[in-house]
């Protein structure tokens, strides 16, 4: 009985770490697809590029910080509260700014990065 048992937890962990390279692979490819795009599509010299990626890899390292606290603020609300319905209106607009002062900030460092 514990041989076969041991077989799952064994081809579970296996199966589980697949899936995790998997992903990053995936990330990673779509990282570079991304810097493919932005570099064809604006056509940075190389001295426009030298200054552009360090700014850009800044700026999207703090989006995405941003966007995941967010995303997991809001999740941990609605765990709370069972349901959406259940959330208060006052509460849901609490969110709701919380949303829109995340996107003013990443705009208004985007603004800053640009002007400097």
């Amino acid at each position: 009985m514990k041989k076969p048992l041991l077989s799952l937890l064994v081809m579970i962990t296996f199966s589980i770490s697949i899936n995790a390279q998997e992903f990053e692979k995936h990330q990673q490819k779509i990282k570079t697809l991304k810097i493919a795009f932005l570099t064809e599509q604006l056509n940075l010299t190389a001295s426009e590029a030298e200054k552009f990626w360090p700014i850009y890899n800044v700026y999207n390292s703090e989006t995405h910080d941003l966007y995941r606290k967010k995303s997991e603020s809001i999740k941990n609300e609605l765990k709370t509260a069972k349901t959406i319905d259940s959330i208060e209106e006052s509460r849901a607009l609490v969110l709701f700014d919380m949303m829109q002062s995340w996107k003013k900030r990443s705009l208004k460092k985007l603004k800053n990065i640009t002007e400097n």
